[in-house]
């Protein structure tokens, strides 16, 4: 059997890192969508309710209710129709309407924050969405829109054609462009020069510490730590830390601390884990790597390459510092440098 030259297999593993496909299980019956993954600190409220409630994954929603964000949250969602939606922090959404028999429509309504779908929707099923400036018509698309405090939309397509519109005018929004609305004023065309740079916290809203911690050999004493990581239980991890702490070295006890409040989506907590020993220099390999993935959850691709190149000064030509690398490269849509980077 032929096998891939090692530039393109790893290229090729990079993808299925960045872009993960998400297998969709049905959801329960009668629920017009559900919390595919939650991240950080979100909430959830029925449309006749005025109190918000903890929200948790594999949460069912019904047509009418809410979610939002909290601040360094990040939620997805996946609708009955199977579109996919994500939310980043601070994000209001309502679902006025899922697409159903007798109904082709799904209809979304952003109050506030930023949201970014790939929508792969069949002829005469449109997706809807609805904000306080503008509302949006779309046909299958990739596209990113984010709405102001002040109710100011800002739509961006990477690929496929928007209507966009309110009262006072409307446009056609096609690949590369962007349309900005202002409640009570037409919606007007922008050319935008690297629109993928707008949706970055996108493809790293699912940041994974494990790898990054064993990107070096980890202690023997971390073992009972790792494990529980790997089973997604950062309660547990934690426990395991405190029982274990003794044996640990400073520097790895810093590490995994960080790789608990990532995992756990306390973002804030995670960055004040990992400035610490990065500002005394003595941070593990483990920390860069995170410290990279929090930058780009944050969309500051430029930053997380410094800080990879900054590492690579201590641990040159390190595997998992490359492929991070390559990971930056790529979802700033830089393929052939991320080649290069991942030959090197």
């Amino acid at each position: 059997m032929p096998t891939l030259p090692f530039r393109t297999l790893s290229l090729a593993t990079a993808l299925a890192l960045i872009w993960p496909l998400h297998a969709l299980a049905a959801l329960p019956p009668g629920a017009a969508a559900e919390i595919l993954s939650l991240q950080g600190a979100g909430d959830q409220r029925t449309a006749i309710a005025t109190a918000w409630q903890p929200a948790r994954q594999a949460q069912p929603l019904a047509a009418g209710d809410f979610v939002r964000t909290r601040e360094s949250a990040r939620m997805a969602l996946v609708f009955a129709d199977e579109t996919q939606l994500r939310l980043h922090q601070n994000t209001v959404l309502q679902v006025k309407a899922v697409a159903a028999p007798g109904q082709n429509t799904t209809t979304l309504r952003l109050d506030a924050g930023r949201a970014w779908t790939q929508t792969r929707r069949p002829p005469g099923s449109p997706l809807q969405l609805e904000t306080p400036a503008a509302t949006a018509a779309i046909r299958g698309t990739d596209w990113d829109i984010s709405v102001e405090p002040d109710g100011r939309t800002l739509l961006t397509v990477l690929s496929g054609t928007v209507e966009f519109g309110n009262a006072q005018g409307q446009v056609s929004v096609g690949p590369n462009e962007a349309a900005f609305a202002e409640v009570g004023r037409a919606p007007v065309k922008m050319l935008l020069a690297q629109p993928r740079d707008r949706v970055q916290w996108v493809n790293a809203l699912q940041a994974d510490p494990l790898p990054h911690l064993r990107a070096a050999t980890p202690p023997e004493a971390t073992q009972p730590v790792l494990s529980a990581l790997a089973a997604r239980d950062p309660g547990a991890a934690r426990a395991a830390l405190a029982q274990s702490r003794a044996g640990i070295p400073a520097a790895w006890a810093a590490a995994l601390e960080a790789a608990i409040a990532l995992q756990s989506g306390d973002l804030p907590g995670a960055r004040m884990q990992l400035v610490r020993p990065m500002k005394a220099g003595t941070a593990r390999l483990a920390v860069w790597l995170m410290q990279s993935d929090l930058q780009l959850m944050d969309g500051e691709s430029d930053a997380a390459l410094q800080t990879l190149r900054t590492a690579l000064t201590r641990w040159p030509q390190h595997p998992a510092l490359l492929a991070q690398q390559a990971r930056v490269l790529l979802l700033t849509d830089r393929v052939d440098d991320a080649s290069t980077t991942l030959a090197a």
